[in-house]
């Protein structure tokens, strides 16, 4: 209405107040799915319906950004840059996993361009969709939507508008939300990519500007200068990228793969365990990013701190276990008179 009043130059004399405008009774019993919940939607689904659930749910876009209103544009290949389309071959792989979902200023309900992440669970079920679609005979071009407008044996009706609308989107949703007993809306899945990322923030996974990012929120004055930028440089990027990676656990139903670099921080974090850090210390630890030398010599200053707290600096001790104490780091000064030697701790 005041859309339409002010197009026509209408102005009204006074304001008109109306209680309860901010109210949503309709949401007050809304449940936000938990990851069983999403489970079980996702069992329910076909095979393009469980990739709309997984779009919305593990990269936090609305459902716009799937299809716009009027069906005439929406997400397409070219949106996921680090995933490689071969046609001939039929198959889809994807060069980074977690990987870019590029959110166009045109899906965007602030009218900026964004961007997030598909988790390692989400990149599965797009990968089987679209070689799915390119072995029933649908050549995959930058253009192409990555949510069809229908199934995509049903391409030839559809050819000339193939992108889905938000309203169709919401239905391919709904149904295998009902079917798996769920009855909320489908933009609850949003509210599902928040909650998680907001138990990872509280577990100093991810930082609450990248959560925000990833939602498409502009959010305060310093993001205007920091995270919504044309160009972000690239090492802020890859961490985003990283912090994603560690909080993508949050939000999938199945486990994500172990790399190498998450067995090796799991064994630094045990051996700071085993030599007497709390596990409060090890968290305000980058473990990830710290070179072997950074690790050794945290090992070596907790060794040292546990000697000195245990005794004197200095020990006397049988010939026989001379040997064993300088492995475990202590000095040897000399040898008394009895056959007995004298250690220190080192300076």
């Amino acid at each position: 209405m005041k859309s339409w009043l002010v197009f026509n130059h209408i102005e009204l004399v006074g304001k008109i107040r109306i209680r309860g405008t901010e109210e949503t009774p309709t949401l007050v019993d809304e449940q936000v799915p938990s990851q069983g919940d999403l489970n079980r939607i996702l069992n329910a689904a076909l095979l393009r319906e469980k990739v709309s659930i997984i779009l919305i749910a593990t990269m936090g876009g609305r459902l716009e950004v799937l299809g716009n209103y009027d069906g005439s544009d929406g997400l397409r290949v070219r949106d996921v840059p680090e995933m490689v389309v071969d046609n001939a071959a039929k198959t889809v792989a994807f060069e980074r996993v977690p990987t870019m979902i590029s959110v166009r200023a045109p899906l965007s309900k602030a009218k900026h361009q964004y961007f997030s992440f598909l988790c390692e669970e989400g990149c599965c079920y797009l990968r089987e969709y679209l070689e799915e679609r390119m072995r029933e005979g649908e050549k995959l071009a930058p253009d192409s939507p990555i949510i069809l407008r229908c199934q995509h044996w049903q391409m030839e009706k559809y050819r000339k508008n193939p992108f889905i609308s938000t309203r169709k989107i919401s239905d391919v949703i709904r149904d295998p939300m009902r079917r798996a007993g769920c009855k909320a809306r489908p933009y609850v899945l949003r509210n599902y990519f928040d909650n998680r990322l907001l138990v990872a923030e509280a577990e100093h996974q991810i930082l609450r500007d990248f959560r925000v990012f990833f939602m498409g929120h502009k959010g305060d004055i310093e993001h205007r200068y920091t995270l919504n930028r044309s160009r972000l440089p690239t090492d802020l990027i890859e961490k985003m990228r990283d912090c994603y990676r560690r909080s993508q656990k949050y939000l999938m139903t199945v486990t994500p793969i172990t790399t190498d670099e998450d067995v090796s921080t799991k064994i630094r974090r045990q051996m700071l365990l085993t030599v007497g850090y709390q596990q409060e210390e090890i968290e305000k630890l980058n473990l990830a990013e710290m070179s072997d030398e950074q690790v050794q010599d945290l090992l070596r200053r907790k060794l040292v701190a546990v000697m000195m707290n245990n005794g004197q600096r200095q020990k006397v001790v049988p010939s026989e276990e001379v040997e064993k104490s300088v492995l475990e780091g202590w000095e040897w000064i000399g040898n008394l008179s009895d056959g007995r030697a004298v250690l220190r701790l080192p300076a």
